[in-house]
């Protein structure tokens, strides 16, 4: 068994063991669990998930005694958790580089859709490029952010403000992949045929659905954003098949696309959210 599988077993093991605490330690285990996993993204995998398993296990022990968690490891969990992240040795050079390829990769991903999706036949591989690097630094920051604030009781005991930065946050993201494509110049860009395009739609289709079928430990990522990549290569093909091309061109045909693609994004919401509940 690889590094990867054990990983996802000690994941969906420590969320069956957690469902037997009690709420308030629960909080507090919570808290340690995603203060640990945010404090880096080049820390050993492995080896965190097997430390917050036996922290986990020593909390439902002293739960089984009639201790809470906070009369057991302290009411000043950070500097535990602290120690405990200083001690973590670092993922090797092979793991980071695979984690940093699959962040460029997915982001390098959705721009491509984003570009076939539409009726224009040009691929800017500029675009493709800044953005892999910009959805790494944008991980690099919101990890950083998450575990700032877990111990910072203006964020941990405000909502509102937690949230409302969040959601800054999130408008600074989308502004940035929205609008600095734009002021690339128009260089590395690639024009195709309307049958290229065509069959480049068609096969994206094709591999993920093949992806999604075979690659069961990603289910979450797979299952939320096929219906999203199917709608928007579909539309794509729609956008240049000559049945069709004129209707998409017209107020109606964008309409439909924009209704499409808010539903594809709407699915994407909702399965991320509800199995996020489940971790």
């Amino acid at each position: 068994m690889d590094n990867n599988n054990t990983i996802n077993d000690l994941i969906n093991r420590n969320n069956e063991l957690r469902k037997q605490l009690t709420k308030k330690n629960l909080a507090y285990y919570e808290n340690v669990l995603i203060y640990i996993r945010t404090a880096g993204l080049f820390y050993d995998g492995l080896e965190i998930e097997m430390v917050l398993m036996q922290i986990l296990q020593d909390i439902l022990a002293a739960q089984v005694a009639g201790e809470t968690a906070e009369e057991y490891l302290g009411k000043k969990p950070q500097n535990a958790a602290n120690e405990i992240i200083e001690n973590l040795g670092k993922g090797c050079y092979k793991e980071s580089l695979k984690l940093f390829g699959f962040v460029f990769g997915i982001s390098s991903f959705f721009s491509l859709i984003s570009q076939i999706s539409t009726a224009n036949n040009q691929i800017n591989l500029l675009t493709l490029l800044v953005n892999g690097l910009l959805s790494f630094v944008i991980v690099v920051t919101l990890f950083h952010f998450i575990h700032k604030s877990i111990y910072t009781k203006s964020f941990s005991q405000n909502k509102i403000r937690k949230y409302g930065l969040l959601w800054i946050l999130s408008v600074i993201i989308l502004c940035l992949y929205t609008f600095l494509p734009i002021t690339f110049p128009n260089i590395l860009t690639i024009t195709m045929t309307n049958s290229v395009m065509i069959m480049l739609n068609s096969f994206i289709i094709f591999t993920s659905l093949l992806y999604t079928f075979f690659r069961k430990s990603e289910k979450l990522l797979l299952k939320a954003s096929l219906p999203f990549i199917i709608i928007s290569n579909l539309l794509g093909i729609l956008s240049r098949v000559e049945a069709t091309h004129f209707f998409m061109a017209q107020q109606n045909g964008k309409l439909f696309a924009a209704l499409a693609t808010m539903a594809g994004f709407i699915w994407f919401s909702f399965y991320s959210f509800k199995e996020s509940k489940k971790e």
